[in-house]
């Protein structure tokens, strides 16, 4: 009887997955912001290929949305859990927990010098650390990653100007259920950024647009006691700029409207990530140019700075190699400014 129940348990689990698996083709989780697995080619002899369509049902599991819910409820209320995945809510916003790595530091620092050293040694360079949300609420963990513990070690170890924004910002500075900040929140930042390496700043006026429904990259990890954000952007007219992005070796919009129906919604800023970006306004305020190393905060910012600057040129060192920069022919007049999120400096181990 118990063999006979076990082997109808087993065959029910079977179909039911397979069932589930067949009606669900989404190739999208908007709920987790990714691209689900697709099925693996058929190879009875790899042994990954029982492990990659395991993942592959996991992804396609009917109501599997749901299932992330309810987990996330049940470890609240069932279980009594202050935080999910090392996510919090606190104020209406969601925070994620990090604890200080100082080895990645070390590492950041090491690494920006050398690239000052061996490409920038004759410029004016500066580094702007963006502090993380979790700075600007009175409730956070004893451990958690914060700003003024970090500020003194980067200024020391950095050769190179430090641009400290930390009093440009506060809580509303940030989105309720992503990491990242707000351009419309960031105006001071942009404007105090750029008289910082000595220029003039040129504001752009426009009008914002917004996007309802954003659920940042927290979300899918929350209580679900915070409501969806909105993405607000500002869009200006865009006559004599241009926007060249390397990868795809075309021509792309300052903002990317269609990311509406992206994974991201934040990819609506400079089309999402990208290695090399360069922007170039010949009706800029200036004759001055300059060169970003960046993270993904520095994608809604860069848009508040092409009133300013001639060419703005824009790489990201988690997709290109540092090594490589040299054919890239870059403006050896340009002022440099390396920007990188508090996240990224603690977990810099993606820096080619």
């Amino acid at each position: 009887m118990y063999r006979k129940f076990t082997i109808f348990l087993m065959a029910f689990i079977i179909v039911f997955i397979s069932i589930t698996t067949i009606l669900n083709d989404n190739t999208v989780s908007y709920l987790e912001r990714r691209h689900l697995a697709s099925f693996p080619k058929v190879d009875l002899l790899d042994p990954d290929f029982y492990s990659d369509v395991d993942t592959y049902m996991s992804d396609h599991l009917l109501w599997r949305d749901s299932f992330i819910r309810f987990s996330s409820l049940a470890n609240r209320y069932l279980f009594g859990f202050k935080d999910n995945h090392g996510v919090y809510s606190s104020d209406g916003y969601l925070f994620e927990t990090a604890i200080r790595d100082d080895d990645s530091i070390s590492d950041l620092i090491n690494k920006t010098n050398a690239l000052k050293d061996s490409y920038f040694a004759d410029r004016d360079v500066y580094f702007m650390a963006i502090p993380r949300k979790n700075d600007y609420t009175e409730r956070y963990f004893p451990l958690d990653l914060r700003y003024e513990d970090i500020k003194d070690t980067l200024k020391e170890g950095l050769a190179m100007h430090y641009i400290d924004i930390y009093d440009l910002l506060d809580l509303d500075s940030y989105y309720h259920t992503d990491i990242h900040w707000r351009q419309d929140k960031i105006g001071n930042v942009a404007e105090y950024l750029v008289e910082a390496m000595g220029d003039e700043y040129t504001g752009i006026e426009g009008e914002y647009k917004t996007i309802e429904g954003f659920k940042g990259s927290l979300f899918a990890s929350s209580f679900y006691d915070v409501a969806p954000d909105k993405i607000s952007y500002l869009v200006y007219d865009d006559e004599g700029i241009s926007v060249y992005d390397l990868e795809k070796d075309s021509y792309v919009g300052i903002y990317d409207e269609g990311a509406v129906d992206h994974p991201d919604m934040y990819d609506v800023f400079l089309d999402g990530p990208s290695a090399y970006i360069r922007i170039e306004n010949k009706n800029a305020g200036s004759d001055q140019r300059l060169i970003v190393f960046r993270d993904s905060y520095a994608s809604s910012l860069i848009p508040l700075l092409i009133g300013s600057y001639a060419s703005i040129d824009v790489i990201d060192l988690r997709y290109f190699n540092s090594s490589l920069l040299p054919t890239l022919e870059l403006d050896q007049n340009a002022e440099v400014l390396f920007m990188y999120s508090m996240e990224f400096i603690n977990k810099s181990g993606a820096l080619r």
